[in-house]
């Protein structure tokens, strides 16, 4: 029970970044300025108004992207958190949270200062991450087992930070799919 306090603090707080972001950078409709962000699936959960307009988006626009959204939902013992933000210094990321319970958690964050269809496209490429860490044979428990994770399955793409082949072509078909 503890774990899933130490994520409720976690999140609480990721939203709450989230609402000083730069408004002109937010989504604002009816659906989306509701106080309650609602899941997609069981398994991937927004957690601020833009994060949900992108899986939205991804969905409905991008047969890729909806593969990868079901693809997540199938795997019982993961849950990937979505955040964005205004203030990454990067077009997105991933980080192992915890595991407890037999539960992987992680958080995929998206920058906010990006086009509609880079955001999409970035945060395919991040899902394909949460996918390879879900498929990793052993499990990933640590940032320690994370790095050795992408030390197998990445090649170095810029200044030391690994890529995966299969996030790259993810990212690409969306953005195809998109039109961007």
């Amino acid at each position: 029970m503890a774990a899933h306090l130490q994520f409720a603090l976690l999140f609480a707080a990721i939203t709450a970044n989230a609402q000083h972001s730069d408004p002109s950078l937010t989504v604002q409709t009816a659906a989306t300025t509701a106080p309650t962000v609602e899941a997609p699936s069981p398994h991937v959960r927004p957690c601020d108004p833009l994060a949900v307009a992108l899986l939205a988006t991804g969905t409905h626009s991008s047969s890729t992207f909806a593969e990868l959204l079901r693809a997540l939902d199938r795997v019982p013992d993961l849950v990937v958190y979505i955040s964005t933000s205004a203030h990454l210094d990067h077009r997105g990321s991933i980080v192992f949270a915890s595991r407890a319970g037999g539960i992987t958690y992680l958080l995929i964050r998206v920058s906010a200062r990006q086009r509609d269809c880079d955001r999409v496209a970035v945060l395919a490429h991040e899902m394909t991450h949460a996918l390879e860490i879900a498929r990793a044979n052993p499990p990933v428990t640590g940032d320690s087992e994370l790095k050795r994770l992408f030390a197998c399955i990445g090649t170095d793409s810029t200044g030391g930070r690994l890529e995966s082949a299969a996030a790259v072509r993810a990212e690409q078909a969306v953005r195809h799919e998109l039109g961007g």
